[in-house]
């Protein structure tokens, strides 16, 4: 699935109710499409089930806040080792604004007990990053 039939996609599922209530509740962030996170998360599924997680991972094209929530997303469902997964969300990071920060948290759950181990320093640049970002 590429970035602008993902796009497309969203765009014509977009709520305005739904955009007006998202704006409110995340200030500061901008492009609103206003979908649903459940969609968002079904979108998400597909484009890693058809093989292109890897390149909307990675993809700099994006514009609408959900289609960040969306890379984020396909970051943590991507079947790949933690090394990958870590290299990924440390490019995406840097992209997300304050109020997508619970992203990041969806990431690496499945990690959880292998990051504190070894990964510790990890979190603590990734909170140090998004602290210095204002």
């Amino acid at each position: 699935m590429t970035v602008e039939k993902v796009r497309e996609e969203l765009l014509n599922i977009s709520e305005e109710k739904y955009k007006k209530f998202t704006e409110n509740l995340i200030p500061g962030c901008e492009n609103f499409l206003g979908v649903r996170t459940p969609v968002l998360k079904d979108v998400a599924k597909n484009i890693v089930k058809n093989g292109t997680g890897i390149e909307y991972a990675l993809c700099d094209r994006l514009y609408y806040h959900e289609e960040f929530i969306i890379q984020g997303m396909v970051i943590g469902f991507l079947k790949i080792d933690f090394e990958e997964k870590r290299k990924l969300a440390e490019k995406f990071i840097p992209k997300i604004k304050i109020g997508q920060c619970v992203i990041i948290s969806a990431l690496f759950l499945k990690y959880r007990k292998k990051i504190k181990k070894k990964y510790g320093s990890f979190w603590k640049n990734i909170l140090f990053l998004k602290k210095n970002m204002k």
